[in-house]
């Protein structure tokens, strides 16, 4: 499991409105940087894409026998004096892909794809906890949505939930409810609204949790 995969989404985005996450490498005695070996092993990786191409990004894929992900919500709108439920792409703007290294090439030359969030010029690895999250997140019953802002305030641990350990932060309260932050390794979060009595609170230390560097996204 990565080390502090919640701990450095706090930090100023400074491109792309993203933080990137940290690809795994290894030193060689002669200096020289490359790839932990993983060549042919599956990971996670964010791709950006055009506007609205989430959902295009992923069917092309798929066409290619490339497994992908857009994590999408259903969402209510009110046109022409009726209410309609349309389902909406949660993180807009990306399409989450699990690839070996010899089918970067094939994502990067998908239509619609713009390039991977990188980190040290090498495509960043986003752990398997993330992608569960936001599948579990896309349940209805979590009412979830993208979280665009960092403003941290409680630190949380949740508890009984598909999210049993996460290490979040708290949005609003409202009644029994409470709406928590998840961060994920890109830069971006979401929010979903849980009982009151699934989460716990965390010391805190100025304005950030005192763990939030030294624990990794989920508490075992």
């Amino acid at each position: 499991m990565l080390r502090a995969a919640n701990g450095r989404l706090w930090d100023v985005l400074e491109l792309h409105g993203l933080r990137e996450g940290g690809a795994k490498v290894t030193a060689l005695d002669s200096g020289a940087i490359v790839a932990s070996q993983r060549d042919e092993v599956p990971s996670w990786l964010a791709a950006r894409v055009k506007s609205r191409h989430e959902k295009l990004v992923s069917q092309r894929l798929s066409i290619e026998n490339i497994v992908s992900y857009v994590p999408l919500v259903k969402e209510k709108h009110h046109w022409a004096r009726k209410d309609a439920v349309v389902e909406a792409v949660l993180i807009p703007g990306y399409c989450f892909v699990s690839v070996e290294r010899s089918q970067h090439r094939v994502v990067l030359t998908t239509i619609g794809v713009c390039g991977f969030v990188t980190f040290q010029k090498e495509p960043a690895e986003i752990p398997q906890e993330e992608i569960d999250v936001l599948k579990n997140a896309t349940d209805p019953k979590f009412m979830a949505k993208e979280y665009t802002g960092f403003h941290p305030r409680q630190a949380v641990k949740i508890v009984g939930t598909p999210f049993d350990g996460y290490i979040a932060t708290v949005d609003y309260c409202t009644g029994s409810h409470v709406r928590v932050i998840l961060p994920m390794s890109i830069g971006k979060a979401v929010s979903v609204v849980l009982e009151s009595e699934n989460v716990e609170p965390l010391p805190v230390v100025g304005r950030y949790p005192a763990t939030m560097v030294e624990i990794p996204g989920v508490v075992q």
